[in-house]
């Protein structure tokens, strides 16, 4: 059971990045369409900030699950260390998670700000 909920961490970190990806493709693609003001650029470099560090989490997350993975699957891993690892993991996770959704929120306020008409 244990083995299966660090797969499916490692395979969620995987599509949080790919998703993470895609959303710094789409604010490097309309950086240019976007009119240029003072709060555009603070978004946008709130933005890739937030995705940045989410970025640098991920990153974390993936290293230590693919570790986790490796040290469950032997049967004679130390528990402590296993439970250790699993609260680190739960916070890190939490983060990422909030960072994401910062990022996201950003870079939709980025689009609403940056379309014309809307003040």
């Amino acid at each position: 059971m244990e083995l299966d909920k660090l797969k499916l961490l490692h395979d969620h970190t995987k599509h949080v990045t790919t998703l993470a990806t895609g959303s710094i493709l789409v604010l490097i693609a309309f950086y240019d369409k976007l009119p240029i003001t003072p709060i555009i650029k603070i978004l946008v470099l709130f933005s890739l900030f937030f995705f940045i560090f989410l970025y640098f989490f991920l990153c974390i997350l993936a290293a230590m699950l693919a570790q986790m993975i490796i040290i469950v699957s032997h049967s004679n891993h130390d528990e402590k260390y296993t439970e250790n690892t699993f609260e680190f993991l739960d916070k890190v996770f939490f983060t990422s998670w909030i960072t994401f959704s910062f990022g996201i929120i950003v870079l939709f306020l980025t689009g609403l700000f940056g379309f014309p008409g809307i003040k």
